[in-house]
């Protein structure tokens, strides 16, 4: 048995209404499904760009998708950081052994000659200028042997004190800017597919072969640079 209508309402006018609510459906569908390839388009052009889509929003025609599209993530390429460090065991090994060898040579017996690690720094004492270079030699071979590179030290002008000459060498900790556009421009040069970067104290290089970066140390290695380089945080 059919239903009987609402009152005030006719079978014919409830069809008509639910035609046009059907009709409206419809076109909303068809337009949603137009956009939706828009946007996938939109998607895959990014993708084969290598464009970062995660998290990122695509607009088309006034609709927003936001999106998580892991498979278009743009992938690392291989990096690794130029930086200038010292071993402060090291150093300390280096400057006790100098220290025994002083006072076991015969040279600098009851000669007042010391060597001090501060904090960031080797302070060279003793009576004369000659016997501040003999001492540095002492020092500069018993870190070359424990692997020490001597272009760590950077020699500070020398100054008396009393009866004492005194000279003190800083310890490199990182790269300072004018060594590191120096390092950026000796790169560039290379003409090498790479690109280099400065971070702080340290030259982050980057590029899409690992052969590239291994030249680019090589080329490093090879440079007239005046402090010791190591090269950590490599990413493939």
């Amino acid at each position: 048995m059919r239903a009987r209508p609402r009152s005030g309402a006719r079978v014919g006018d409830t069809d008509a209404v639910d035609r046009r609510a059907a009709r409206r459906l419809v076109r909303l569908l068809h337009v949603i499904e137009r956009r939706g390839a828009v946007v996938a388009r939109c998607c895959r052009y990014a993708i084969d760009s290598g464009h970062e889509l995660s998290g990122s929003k695509i607009s088309v025609h006034g609709i927003t998708n936001t999106s998580n599209i892991q498979s278009g993530e743009r992938k690392t390429m291989p990096s690794f950081d130029v930086v200038s460090e010292v071993d402060l065991h090291e150093i300390r090994n280096a400057v006790d052994q100098a220290i025994r060898e002083l006072r076991n040579r015969f040279d600098f017996r009851g000669v007042d000659a010391n060597i001090e690690l501060e904090e960031q720094s080797i302070l060279l004492s003793a009576p004369e200028e000659f016997q501040l270079g003999q001492i540095k030699d002492i020092l500069r071979d018993k870190m070359t042997a424990r692997n020490v590179d001597s272009r760590a030290l950077t020699p500070g002008s020398i100054e008396g004190a009393g009866k004492l000459k005194r000279q003190s060498f800083a310890l490199a900790q990182g790269i300072d800017k004018d060594s590191a556009r120096q390092i950026t421009k000796i790169l560039k040069e290379s003409k090498l597919k790479i690109q280099s970067q400065i971070n702080g104290d340290k030259v982050r290089v980057t590029g899409k072969k690992r052969d590239d970066l291994q030249a680019a140390m090589a080329a490093l290695k090879e440079s007239d640079i005046a402090m010791p380089l190591q090269y950590n945080n490599f990413r493939d």
